[in-house]
């Protein structure tokens, strides 16, 4: 008998990237690889909530997680899954929602999900 507790972990979303998870086209949710993040398991699940109304609710198993020191490393190990993204854009878009100081402080983290 597996006595392994699943956690499960909250977290909210913009409606684009939500409804990318919903369709199967997103495969991993990229964060600030802070200390609600650092609890996070392989096998635990992320209830997304869809932004603004929060009403949505999407389960995800997480398959991977894969941490890097900053997000230029973050950009190097997932770009190829991100063909049409640019560096700087996609640190631009990562720096909407976390600073620099907060970069350097926590590092980046790859968490690879599966709908359930």
């Amino acid at each position: 008998m597996d006595n392994k507790k699943i956690s499960v972990h909250g977290m909210k979303l913009h409606p684009y990237p939500f409804d990318r998870i919903k369709s199967g086209q997103k495969i991993d949710e990229l964060r600030l690889n802070d200390e609600k993040r650092k609890l996070i398991k392989i096998g635990d699940q992320i209830e997304f909530s869809r932004r603004p109304d929060l009403k949505e609710k999407l389960i995800v198993k997480v398959i991977s997680l894969n941490t890097y020191p900053n997000f230029v490393d973050l950009y190097e190990g997932v770009k190829k899954r991100y063909p049409t993204s640019d560096k700087d854009n996609f640190i631009e878009g990562l720096r909407q929602y976390y600073s620099p100081e907060d970069e350097v402080k926590f590092g980046a983290l790859e968490i690879g999900i599966r709908l359930v």
